[in-house]
């Protein structure tokens, strides 16, 4: 069933695999707009995901996306906290993303919220330094699957592509007009998506945004950000300061059907060791899946895993689609990452891809851990 719009592209289709009502609209500006109602809850996940598309990090700049994310949250501690919403966010290679979740009937609440991002970020030399510290405890907590994940990108990417989380000495050269011009290059209309799932209805939801999405200039009517250059222009090697060992698989995308096989693996080794931690961050583009472990000897690990345990793979590769499905902060996280990449990817093609998954397909990818570069951490 196609939804007509003034000056827009949409459409409203019905799910094959639940009863569920999805809208996917496109403004002019570029802005991308995604509902889906799941039936059988009673919550709301509304997701803002911002591209990193012209605001792409060099090693001089490692770490300055962190601190507008840290700067343009904070103005919401006191917003959430009154309204009973929960507010995370992440900043990642691709993307930067807001998550709001709550009560179906606090969505109105939730996208207030989420307009209020859009606000020019205010900040100072000394505001700077205080969140470069949060930014350093931040990274001291890190979980072990993150530390190993963040080493075995330096290693199987060699050295391109910094580390979201950043440098401390990149960041601490960081500078108010700087933070304001790279948040307001975010913040171009075509950089920008917004997911509403959960129990809403996606023809009542999407127009309630719709409005200041619009109000978004395009990348093309904002002056590029320069970010600077030195002589320093290189990526450290991460060294993971954590007990413990990690093997690191490279994907080629979360429709690949060799990618699915490994994610499946992944999942069997995570069962069958509860112990070990699986990391990955869907993607269409190439991406690392980490396994990763307090304990030494993952490696090892990963390949005692026994036929009988290996076989659970396609089962659980195929459960941990379905339940992205039913979860509506999944669900969002889900197609607000795809989207942000500009990819039309959705949950039914992945469905499809991961079909012909089995048994063969999850030994090969056993297989092919034998040569994943392994990351080692103190012991």
């Amino acid at each position: 069933m196609v939804r007509p719009f003034a000056a827009t592209l949409g459409f409203l289709l019905m799910s094959t695999i639940h009863a569920q009502v999805r809208l996917l609209e496109r403004l002019p500006s570029g802005s991308r707009v995604f509902a889906e109602q799941i039936d059988g809850t009673n919550s709301v996940s509304v997701q803002l995901w911002i591209s990193a598309k012209g605001t792409e990090e060099t090693p001089l700049t490692n770490g300055w996306r962190h601190l507008v994310e840290h700067f343009m949250a904070k103005r919401l501690d006191t917003f959430t906290d009154e309204r009973g919403i929960f507010l995370s966010a992440e900043t990642s290679r691709e993307a930067m993303s807001f998550k709001f979740e709550a009560p179906a009937d606090k969505l109105s609440a939730c996208l207030e919220g989420a307009a209020k991002l859009f606000e020019p970020i205010d900040t100072n030399g000394d505001a700077i330094a205080k969140e470069a510290q949060l930014i350093r405890h931040e990274e001291s907590g890190l979980g072990v699957a993150r530390r190993f994940s963040r080493a075995g990108w330096a290693q199987a990417f060699e050295n391109s592509r910094p580390d979201p989380v950043g440098e401390l000495s990149a960041i601490a050269q960081a500078t108010p007009d700087a933070l304001k011009a790279i948040q307001r290059r975010m913040l171009a209309a075509d950089n920008l998506v917004l997911t509403i799932c959960g129990a809403v209805e996606p023809n009542v939801a999407v127009p309630k945004f719709r409005q200041l999405l619009s109000r978004q200039l395009a990348s093309s009517e904002l002056p590029a950000f320069s970010p600077p250059t030195g002589a320093t222009d290189t990526v450290k090697t991460s060294t993971p300061s954590s007990v413990g060992s990690a093997v690191c698989l490279k994907l080629e995308g979360i429709d690949r059907g060799p990618s699915l096989a490994r994610i499946a693996f992944a999942l069997a080794v995570a069962q069958a060791f509860p112990e070990v931690q699986p990391l990955y961050t869907v993607s269409s583009k190439s991406g690392l899946l980490t396994l990763a472990s307090s304990r030494p000897g993952v490696w090892d690990l990963t390949q005692s895993i026994t036929d009988r345990q290996l076989s659970q793979g396609p089962v659980l590769l195929k459960r941990w689609i379905a339940d992205t499905g039913r979860v509506p902060s999944r669900l969002a996280a889900f197609r607000g990452a795809l989207l942000s990449e500009g990819s039309g990817l959705t949950l039914e093609m992945v469905q499809l891809a991961a079909a012909p998954i089995g048994f063969e397909e999850v030994k090969q990818a056993r297989g092919e851990a034998m040569t994943a570069h392994r990351v080692e951490g103190f012991r």
